[in-house]
């Protein structure tokens, strides 16, 4: 149930409908695997861990081959990407020398950091959903149906179907550092913010901006000896951000967790992401 691509399904449509589009138009696939192959994880079976994404969406070309071979329309959930990106902020802690450029995470002293870049595209399992939410599923459902104007009456007429692609802005990941360090229990996470500001990354108009910036320095600086961290910034409800150190000499404290209405979804990354 629901559109592929959530609020960009009204782009898709639209292209269709001026003709710029073939109504059957099928995405070709080739050479669209994920650049790291995170580890398999448990969860990603336990249909009461993971919630509100598909653990699989990452790679369909390999997880449902047979299945698209024979002609099934299966369309990728999580896009996979390296990059390198550029913070002005962590240029001038570099010149500052707050950091130091180490060939692998920074790049150099332009504040240029390498990252794994991860979209995820929201994908409901409906009994979970509404589990978390603590209404039932009926109720979830009819709710859903009648508040976005009846567009999706399966919500209603199909309780066969658990799974609902809701119209909605996903969430993006950056690792900085070695992705697979994500899911290693070893390795502490701390959330330092969230804000619904799409750009804060490049914004320094926001409070929040400089924050994280600083929390992210200053956790390098007063780095304790034998201790590894992944420093996890949560941005906004499209935009999270991991640090994710290999060096012995990084360390971030618990006290600078902050729990938010994301921290569900931020235990289904520690445990489906990788």
């Amino acid at each position: 149930m629901g559109a592929h691509g959530g609020s960009y399904s009204i782009y898709n449509a639209l292209a269709i409908a001026a003709g710029d589009l073939p109504p059957d138009f099928r995405p070709d696939f080739k050479n669209s695997e994920p650049t790291f192959n995170f580890p398999w994880q448990p969860a990603w079976a336990d249909k009461d861990k993971i919630v509100s994404m598909d653990p699989y969406g990452h790679d369909i070309v390999n997880q449902f081959r047979d299945e698209l071979n024979a002609g099934w329309d299966i369309r990728p959930t999580m896009a996979v990407t390296r990059a390198n990106m550029k913070l002005a902020e962590i240029g001038e802690a570099v010149r500052d020398g707050q950091l130091d450029v180490d060939g692998s995470i920074v790049v150099d002293s332009s504040g240029e950091v390498r990252v794994t870049k991860v979209a995820v595209e929201p994908v409901w399992y409906l009994p979970g959903v509404a589990d978390r939410f603590g209404v039932s599923e009926p109720i979830l459902r009819r709710t859903l149906f009648e508040h976005t104007g009846g567009s999706y009456p399966e919500l209603i007429t199909r309780p066969d179907l658990k799974v609902f692609l809701p119209p909605i802005g996903g969430l993006t990941v950056y690792i900085f550092g070695p992705p697979e360090r994500v899911s290693d229990e070893n390795v502490k996470l701390a959330l330092i913010s969230t804000m619904s500001v799409m750009e804060v990354m490049s914004s320094s108009l926001i409070s929040v901006h400089a924050g994280h910036i600083w929390r992210s320095v200053s956790g390098k600086r007063s780095a304790k000896p034998r201790t590894e961290a992944v420093e996890l910034l949560s941005i906004s409800e499209r935009k999270v951000v991991l640090w994710a150190r290999s060096s012995s000499t990084l360390c971030t404290t618990p006290a600078s967790v902050v729990v938010t209405r994301q921290t569900s979804t931020l235990r289904g990354l520690r445990t489906s992401l990788v």
